[in-house]
């Protein structure tokens, strides 16, 4: 009967709910949704039975594209229709959950895309308009956005890896485009100076913003430079490379979040003064980025206590911790979101036209300082990347000397070297190993005299690594060499610190042996030899005493020279003991081969390998004693008789 009924051209339809839910499930079985899409469009249906039905309905018709793997198909397209005049006609808000919930459970973007015009349509039809309704609704599809895996590897030929950028592009895209049409509704409100409740609106449309630049914006490549020197090889029928034709699409995207930020007066005048803000606080950041693990893990912790038979009343003050993470995490991807900003407007010069012209290099440098420490802190290349080209685009519009001692106060100026120093030891990337090291330089020369006297004082105690503070001494004696070539009325900030007295104090840091004879003379060879040199440097260069060097050289001699010789005796009789053995393994070697028995030993490439190393200790060791004799001849009573 209800068969018959359906196949009729005006349909009875049922007052009963469970009826007519049987009556559409027939339509979706024979094809025939447009039935039901007229239906609610000619209010032939009871608004009450359609309205208690209409988040089942959301599901059954979501599951039949899923079940039937239809599309692109004629049903997809009808499925789609009859969200479109659900959301218009029955509850707006009760449509947004129906919506939403079907998102947070679907894996696969056809789906996704089936469900978000429907999702905007009913968004639209909430009057009044709703902020928290909104919320959770953006927070929705930033979620499915987040979920989905980074691209890696533009440059691959593989066509599965090509298909997982091209779907992971258009999803940033249709999200980009999702969150613009209400940011576009915000502002068409605004102009027609309605009330905006509270402001809450413009928060949560400038919060997502910000989290789609800190997730995934901040983790992909929108280098304008990129996109132009892959203009080279051309593969595609618009000219493009794939990589070049993605990276423009983020691009592209990066560049609506900006002008949405700025629609929803999000003004980088007020970043600024927000990043100035926290140049006083600790330098943090947080690994796990991805809130919607965060939200499965909790859900997934419920669940185990329900199994489990844990009392829920035991867990409250658990969830109140979790709550607060929750609200710790936006937090900081709030403000990654607004490094990420930073870095597309000063280094990528992006919408810079937007901002003032009045600050001065020095101000903008500050005022994001911040956010280049939060990007340089991460692990992830990327955002290294980010963080040290942010850096540098502010830095080089700075004059010499021009950054204030007392700005080293601050913790943000504090950790800024801290950290470029690890990310040259730690990243995995040499180039941005290298360029990290560029931008240390660069911001050495930004500071003036005091600032550089006491940074270097500051990190020659607090590091333990042997090539930086070997960096820094050779740095040093570059700043006392400037001093030295001043003449004496002309001295001014820039290097009376490396002179006198304050000299004396630093080079005292200098001059002396870590753990003294004991020490591992091999690993801290480039701070030794570096003091060394800068040592002999003084003794021949500044014969006037004016950086007290020949003062300080009691001291010079009981904390570095006689304990280095002392060390460089023993540790010349260890190697060249080391070097015998070797031989000796070596010649063993040789003759087990010849003879072709069964025995192991150790391969000859490995034993001359470490012949060579050991051969380069010698050398090393060599060259320090040579600058040793140097030194002694230079401080030598006779030496310094005749060169009266």
């Amino acid at each position: 009967m209800g068969m018959d009924t359906v196949s009729e051209s005006n349909m009875d339809w049922s007052r009963s709910r469970e009826d007519f839910l049987s009556q559409v499930n027939v339509c979706i079985q024979q094809d025939q949704l447009m039935k039901v899409h007229d239906a609610i469009c000619n209010n032939e249906i009871d608004r009450t039975v359609l309205e208690s039905s209409c988040m089942d309905l959301v599901s059954s018709l979501t599951n039949h594209i899923v079940e039937r793997n239809n599309f692109n198909t004629v049903a997809a397209t009808q499925c789609c229709e009859v969200f479109h005049s659900l959301a218009k006609v029955c509850n707006a808000k009760e449509m947004v959950l129906a919506f939403c919930e079907q998102i947070e459970a679907v894996i696969d973007n056809r789906i996704f895309y089936i469900l978000l015009e429907p999702l905007s349509t009913a968004l639209d039809h909430v009057h009044p308009p709703t902020p928290k309704i909104l919320d959770q609704s953006l927070e929705t599809i930033y979620g499915y956005l987040i979920a989905e895996p980074l691209p890696r590897h533009l440059d691959t030929k593989s066509k599965k890896r090509l298909r997982e950028i091209d779907n992971f592009t258009e999803l940033l895209t249709r999200c980009v485009m999702f969150v613009e049409h209400f940011v576009g509704v915000y502002k068409s409100r605004q102009s027609r100076g309605e009330e905006l409740r509270n402001n809450d609106e413009r928060i949560i449309l400038q919060n997502c913003c910000l989290g789609m630049l800190a997730n995934p914006l901040v983790n992909l490549d929108v280098s304008e430079m990129c996109v132009v020197e892959e203009c080279v090889s051309v593969d595609t029928d618009d000219g493009m490379t794939p990589a070049q034709s993605t990276r423009t699409a983020w691009r592209e995207a990066a560049d609506k979040l900006m002008k949405m930020l700025y629609d929803v007066q999000c003004h980088y005048t007020e970043v600024m003064r927000f990043g100035q803000s926290l140049n006083t606080t600790q330098t943090k950041t947080d690994k796990n980025r991805n809130s919607l693990s965060h939200q499965r893990h909790r859900a997934r912790s419920r669940a185990d206590d329900s199994e489990s038979g844990t009392d829920s009343s035991c867990c409250d003050s658990g969830d109140e911790d979790e709550s607060m993470n929750h609200e710790s995490f936006k937090k900081q991807e709030e403000d990654l979101g607004r490094a990420c900003l930073a870095y597309l407007l000063f280094s990528e010069r992006l919408h810079d036209d937007n901002l003032p012209q009045i600050y001065s290099p020095v101000h903008v440098f500050s005022s994001t300082l911040y956010y280049t420490n939060l990007l340089i802190t991460d692990i992830n290349p990327s955002l290294i990347h980010k963080g040290v080209y942010l850096g540098l685009s502010l830095l080089v519009k700075l004059s010499d000397h021009s950054i204030l001692h007392e700005t080293l106060e601050l913790q943000a100026y504090r950790d800024f070297p801290e950290l470029l120093i690890n990310t040259m030891l730690r990243c995995p990337d040499k180039q941005l190993r290298t360029k990290s090291l560029q931008l240390f330089s660069v911001f050495i020369s930004k500071l003036e005299g005091m600032g550089r006297y006491k940074l270097f004082k500051l990190l020659i105690v607090k590091c333990k690594h042997s090539g930086v503070i070997g960096m820094l001494i050779g740095k040093v004696k570059d700043e006392i060499h400037n001093a030295l070539n001043s003449e004496s009325s002309t001295i001014s900030n820039k290097h009376q610190m490396f002179l006198g007295s304050s000299a004396y104090s630093l080079l005292v840091q200098i001059f002396k042996l870590p753990k003294g004879s004991e020490a591992d003379i091999l690993e801290e060879s480039d701070r030794i030899m570096s003091a060394l040199n800068l040592l002999r440097y003084l003794l021949i260069r500044d014969t006037s005493n004016r950086t007290m060097i020949w003062s300080l050289l009691p001291k010079c001699e009981a904390g570095l020279l006689s304990p280095l010789r002392t060390a460089l005796n023993m540790s010349t009789v260890h190697y060249k003991q080391e070097i015998d053995k070797n031989h000796k393994k070596l010649r063993q070697s040789r003759v087990v081969l010849q003879k072709n028995t069964d025995v192991d030993v150790v391969d000859p490439t490995t034993l001359k390998q470490q012949h060579i190393m050991l051969q380069n200790a010698l050398h090393m060791f060599d060259m320090m004693e040579s600058v040793l004799g140097r030194i002694s001849e230079l401080t030598s009573v006779p030496y310094l008789t005749n060169n009266k």
